[in-house]
């Protein structure tokens, strides 16, 4: 099963959240970006050796 920590950033005017998404052994999976609104903005996929695999923007 996937576990996900939540981070913010607190810039000037807004905060926003950061999504990480991990596979069972550790690995960083998916990085998700949302808007203070709570929209999605961002999604990064990544491939099982780190490096960056998709990228979507909103």
């Amino acid at each position: 099963m996937n576990y996900q920590k939540t981070f913010y950033h607190k810039g000037i005017k807004t905060a926003i959240k950061f999504v990480a998404e991990y596979s069972p052994d550790g690995k960083l999976i998916k990085n998700t970006q949302y808007n203070p609104d709570g929209t999605v903005f961002n999604e990064i996929y990544y491939n099982p050796n780190g490096s960056i695999k998709t990228t979507k923007k909103y």
